[in-house]
């Protein structure tokens, strides 16, 4: 199958073999063919806020050679409000992890579906660091990327996000964050959390 036509880039990217870590993915080429298995690789990602309905022509061929045409259409739905601040407390130098359930129910009230997945906006580390399942007995924490989405129900865990406050900081954090609903919606929202 060949793509015959591509989104607009002031819509979003068709991509091959996409990787969310990867700042080098390679995009679909226009008119370039691909084979069934390399069909399960292509992934769209719309262009961050863009709403409505993205149309793809393709080009099909059957094992016995016959052409057949087609169209993909991908929609998007906006989601204009932010979510209400999630609120954590935390002493000087402890800890908090951050609860599923909060960034549930953001999702819901926000936009009345269900949330999928969350990527976060790192705060500065002179007030602290996100981490993915932290374990203070650990030296080597792995911290969270701004790169990831962390899910709900499948690796890496958005359950298993805490923030270690910078030591001996006090004061207020504010981390920013985009939510992804299992229909393909967006919305914002922040964490603030008080230390000390």
């Amino acid at each position: 199958m060949k793509f015959t036509s591509l989104p607009s880039s002031s819509a979003g990217i068709l991509y091959y073999d996409y990787d969310e870590d990867d700042d080098t993915n390679a995009k679909v080429v226009k008119n370039t063919a691909y084979d069934v298995d390399e069909l399960a690789g292509i992934t769209f990602i719309p262009v961050s806020s863009y709403s409505g309905t993205v149309t793809v022509s393709y080009t099909g061929y059957t094992e016995n050679g016959t052409e057949y045409t087609g169209t993909v259409k991908i929609k998007i739905e906006a989601v204009d409000d932010a979510a209400d601040a999630i609120v954590y407390e935390t002493d000087e130098n402890e800890a908090v992890t951050f609860t599923l359930s909060d960034f549930k129910t953001a999702c819901s009230e926000t936009t009345g579906k269900t949330l999928s997945g969350v990527k976060f906006t790192l705060a500065d580390e002179d007030f602290g660091t996100l981490y993915y399942n932290f374990d203070e007995d650990n030296s080597t924490n792995t911290a969270v990327s701004g790169y990831k989405t962390y899910y709900t129900g499948s690796s890496p865990y958005l359950s298993k996000i805490t923030f270690v406050p910078a030591e001996d900081y006090t004061g207020s954090v504010t981390i920013e964050y985009t939510g992804y609903t299992t229909g393909g919606a967006t919305f914002t929202g922040t964490v603030e959390i008080t230390v000390g």
